[in-house]
């Protein structure tokens, strides 16, 4: 296998630019193709969950970014999230950008109101006097029964379950992954008071209040008494509605894009298969002086494969290394998922050449055209 390699390798040194050439023009396609498929996948996903919440009306809101100075601490504007939050129950809200100094490279979600009940995250209850900690399927740095330090606590949390694969919760416009993140279920109150300083996390809890099946008079009351005890304006958007307009229009415009860069790389298959079988026909002396030095008809197939396999590769290794990191997958888990296609796709590369070079006698090629 070795020798087959160096002899690709061989290949690609005698002709540099034609290699380059079909790697460029493979880089641009791959890269958009596997940016919109995973759009598209994000896309239905979003739809799927919000489908399986469609039983209720969920309000979100979208702050006015003009207003963004005249927004102001209220303890009247904290006590209405309290009270929406922990007391009425009427919502759920969250908190991302929470990093603990023990673990500074987990990803932390806070979730508020019925928050764990709403996307049925787990079957554990939380208890009313400390906050609950979750782990993701794919977190490994703890374990259920490990200490997590939290906000100004003395006393140390203990992970008291691990949440289901694939757990998720939709985040106003986006679905968001806890298979890899630590959650942890706790009141409003004890976020904005107890575990931390001077109410800082108020203004990302009331951004990201969804209420769940309010009534018009208490989005009504919601929204006004947020804008006067704190100067911010929140736009209500139903979820339902958003998912509809924006994710469908989202999906046929990425189909859109998916199939014009699919027809793209389709033409770029075809001028890959046909350098492969000039290839072939400029190399078949070699070959026949391979066989009759002892190789066999399998060291030259496997000449090929590993030709293509270097060709195709390569962009895929390069796009990878960008996309992937975007979207928070380590690049070593991502290019063991990609392995599959990238055999099949190499086999359907390498199908028409190698059906080729079987079908024809290499040795003739030794042949002067004179006999």
């Amino acid at each position: 296998m070795l020798t087959q390699l160096a002899f690709a390798l061989r290949d690609i040194r005698r002709n540099p630019i034609v290699y380059f050439f079909f790697v460029v023009q493979l880089l641009v396609p791959i890269f958009f193709v596997s940016v919109t498929l995973t759009f598209m996948a994000d896309s239905i996903r979003y739809i799927r969950r919000v489908h399986q919440v469609s039983d209720h009306e969920v309000v979100f809101f979208s702050p006015s970014i003009g207003a963004v100075q005249q927004w102001r601490f209220s303890r009247d504007a904290a006590a209405l999230l309290v009270e929406v939050l922990d007391e009425d129950r009427r919502g759920y809200s969250y908190i991302e950008n929470i990093a603990l100094r023990e673990h500074p490279n987990l990803n932390f979600v806070v979730g508020m109101g019925q928050f764990g009940e709403f996307f049925q995250l787990g079957s554990a209850t939380r208890e009313a006097t400390q906050p609950l900690v979750l782990i993701g399927h794919n977190v490994n740095a703890l374990e259920i029964g490990s200490p997590v330090r939290f906000g100004r606590s003395t006393t140390p949390l203990r992970v008291s379950d691990r949440l289901p694969p694939s757990s998720s919760f939709i985040a106003r416009g986006a679905l968001k992954s806890l298979d890899s993140s630590v959650l942890i279920l706790a009141e409003a109150e004890e976020m904005m008071g107890y575990f931390f300083y001077d109410f800082e996390y108020w203004v990302e809890i009331a951004k990201n209040t969804c209420l769940i099946d309010p009534t018009g008079s208490e989005l009504r009351t919601f929204v006004t008494r947020m804008l006067d005890e704190s100067g911010m304006a929140l736009n209500p958007l139903d979820l339902g509605t958003y998912a509809a307009h924006h994710h469908a229009g989202n999906f046929y415009g990425i189909l859109y894009f998916l199939v014009f860069f699919g027809i793209t790389l389709a033409f770029v298959v075809v001028g890959i298969v046909t350098n492969t079988l000039q290839l072939l026909d400029s190399r078949m002396a070699e070959y026949a002086i391979h066989l009759l030095s002892g190789a066999k008809m399998s060291h030259l197939y496997s000449r090929v494969v590993i030709y293509l396999l270097l060709l195709v590769s390569l962009p895929v290794i390069i796009v990878s290394a960008y996309v992937f990191p975007l979207f928070r997958i380590p690049l070593y888990t991502g290019l063991i998922r990609v392995l599959p296609l990238v055999v099949c796709v190499v086999a359907l590369l390498a199908s028409l050449p190698l059906l080729k070079l079987r079908s024809t006698d290499v040795v003739l090629h030794l042949r002067s055209d004179d006999q």
